[in-house]
């Protein structure tokens, strides 16, 4: 059996083979008032174990859609060819049992349209996804404490690196999201880690007021010249703290890592896991 996978949202005459490589749904299950959570078996017998490493990201190709909906990763319509359009996104991968082959991604729903929002709508236990293999997205930096900042398209990436890469020390994770979205992610916190949450981990939730509140949360912060920041999120609102960690604060680039997962422009709407171009540091 093989997969044939549109990269970034191209056409089915430019789509990459991989290596059979499908994911089929096993349910879908509402986690809070605008999070869903998708589990699905991934096809193969290989390990699976890179799989559950820390804040892994997988891209999934989901049924074709009519010509000209918006189905790339930064919300503009394709312009090649007038055949069917396999829209394309990428996802962090939320938990991964590599045992049973089963993994789970978090999917915040909006109002706007979108092909994944169409499907999300439609699917049903059995139904099949294309995937490419995963790949690891960025991961916090040298430094001490360590403070993640990251609205509801990134808790999946903290919850991640919070329960994959234990770091000794004091972390602080700044959340611009829906509380019913943090209380759930403290929660499973405290049962997958236990104790090392009150001990060494702080998670505050910030309003989500304005354009960049991740942004008006960090300036408000005093942050040593030692500690290390990650940040995730909407672009221009991340891309502000990036700013301030450099020209304010004076971290070094190799303590600094922020990624826009969507843009407010574009997208209109919280879509989890959409790449755009990492911010390095520097």
């Amino acid at each position: 059996m093989s997969a044939t996978v549109p990269e970034d949202g191209g056409t089915a005459d430019d789509a990459l083979p991989v290596r059979g490589r499908l994911v089929t749904i096993v349910s879908v299950e509402p986690r809070s008032s605008a999070l869903v959570r998708i589990y699905g078996t991934v096809s193969g017998r290989d390990v699976l174990d890179e799989w559950a490493s820390a804040n892994m990201t997988i891209r999934l190709v989901f049924p074709a859609s009519a010509p000209g909906s918006h189905n790339t990763d930064d919300g503009r319509p394709p312009d090649r060819g007038t055949g069917p359009v396999f829209p394309s996104r990428v996802f962090t991968i939320a938990d991964v049992d590599p045992g049973s082959r089963l993994v789970a991604i978090d999917v915040v729903k909006h109002r706007e349209p979108s092909p994944v929002m169409a499907w999300l709508n439609q699917v049903r236990p059995g139904d099949v996804l294309g995937a490419a293999d995963p790949r690891q997205h960025r991961l916090p930096g040298v430094g001490s404490p360590r403070i993640l900042l990251a609205d509801s398209s990134a808790l999946a990436a903290v919850f991640s690196i919070l329960t994959r890469l234990p770091v000794p020390g004091a972390t602080s994770v700044i959340a611009a999201a829906p509380t019913d979205e943090v209380d759930l992610f403290a929660d499973a916190l405290k049962e997958r880690i236990g104790d090392v949450v009150p001990r060494d981990l702080c998670v505050v939730r910030v309003p989500m007021i304005g354009d960049m509140p991740l942004s008006d949360a960090f300036a408000g912060l005093a942050v040593p010249c030692s500690a290390s920041v990650w940040a995730a999120g909407e672009h221009e609102d991340v891309q502000a703290v990036g700013r301030r960690c450099r020209d304010e604060f004076g971290l070094p680039p190799e303590s600094i890592q922020v990624s826009g997962y969507w843009r407010r422009d574009r997208d209109r709407g919280v879509r989890p896991g959409v790449r755009h171009r990492p911010h390095r540091g520097g």
